[in-house]
């Protein structure tokens, strides 16, 4: 099994000039993304290697907003390949908002004279984050989607003639809205969008026009039990990559697995994937925008009763945050108490239907 990290061993030494930038270069980078790099990153081009030694200069790689003890390897190990070393990053933004339920992130790229890459995170561990993926399922344009657009045209004198975007998650769902909307002068410089297992769009904005001029453009990675990257609505084909993890954790780019510069492809989706995929898509029919509304709105409140901010709050003395989210869940009015219930039971009855059905 080849990870990432065997891909930098082994064409780490190779320059852009001598191996082009390719799909395996573009995820490494969406995963770099990660990183917290708030008074590191600036509109100043600096290279991976002078950030890293900033980062590791002032103990950041420490920091409690770091996703993965991995990343600090990752960044380490970039900055000693020729391959990443010597590229220039900037335009770092880090932006959480709980009033406008706003997680986004972003940073640029330049791969050479002629070509700029732009990266937007995926949800990082603050619950604002989490909460704004579940807000597309009845808004049109969450915050993050916006933004990204703005992004793009405030930074736009730094974009050369040829653009890529990318993310991972809900990263990946920005840089195919971005694109979408982008003004047309930059949309017209994109060559790829990259999107890894990142979420699709609610039924209104996926039939959206404005999509159509980017569709062959964009490339969409999802593994073989991919859950986030099949839900809400695609409308673009998708490649299979195989994992070492399994379930959910298939998420995670780390375990995505390479052979030579590229990712070792399946024909098909397991079947966790699909059952997944075909309940959420039944539950969403099931209800309402208003309903999806007061339900996410439910269930956020009842987290920050219980002084949950970021998910790995969850951990921490569960059984007390427990108690408190079960208080707060008694508290609501009949009506949402009543549409919470019927959703947990109309999920799980979807889900064992759908399973039972795939035995007979």
């Amino acid at each position: 099994m080849a990870t990432l990290f065997d891909y930098l061993h082994w064409r780490g030494d190779l320059s852009f000039r001598q191996s082009r930038f390719n799909v395996v270069d573009s995820m490494i980078l969406t995963r770099f993304s990660y990183l917290p790099f708030d008074n590191i990153v600036n509109d100043f081009p600096q290279t991976i290697q002078q950030i890293g030694e900033h980062f590791f200069g002032v103990n950041r790689q420490n920091d409690p907003n770091i996703i993965m003890s991995k990343d600090n390897t990752l960044l380490e190990t970039l900055m000693h390949t020729k391959r990443f070393s010597k590229l220039l990053v900037q335009h770092y933004q880090n932006t959480v908002d709980v009033e406008q339920e706003q997680q986004f992130s972003a940073m640029m790229f330049q791969l050479d004279s002629r070509t700029t890459y732009v990266v937007f995170r995926g949800t990082d561990m603050t619950l604002v984050g989490w909460k704004e993926d579940f807000n597309m399922t009845f808004e049109n344009a969450i915050p993050s989607q916006i933004e990204a657009v703005s992004y793009l045209t405030k930074h736009q004198s730094d974009i050369k003639e040829r653009l890529i975007l990318g993310g991972h998650s809900k990263g990946g769902n920005l840089a195919i809205y971005a694109g979408a909307f982008a003004p047309q002068d930059i949309q017209q410089k994109i060559v790829y969008i990259h999107n890894f297992d990142g979420p699709g769009f609610n039924e209104q904005m996926s039939t959206d026009e404005a999509f159509g001029p980017i569709q062959k453009k964009i490339k969409t990675f999802v593994p073989e039990t991919a859950i986030v990257g099949m839900m809400l609505n695609h409308n673009t084909p998708y490649d299979i990559v195989k994992s070492s993890a399994t379930n959910v954790l298939q998420h995670d780019t780390y375990s995505w697995e390479i052979e030579r510069n590229d990712f070792i492809y399946l024909e098909k989706r397991d079947a966790t994937s699909k059952h997944i995929q075909r309940s959420v898509s039944a539950l969403l029919t099931r209800l309402s925008t208003e309903e999806r509304k007061t339900l996410g709105n439910a269930i956020y409140q009842m987290m920050l009763s219980a002084n949950i901010t970021d998910v790995r709050d969850f951990s921490v003395n569960t059984p007390h945050k427990l108690l408190k989210m079960m208080k707060a869940y008694g508290e609501l009015d009949k009506e949402t108490n009543k549409l919470i219930t019927e959703t947990i039971q109309l999920f799980v009855k979807s889900i064992t239907k759908d399973v039972l059905k795939k035995k007979e």
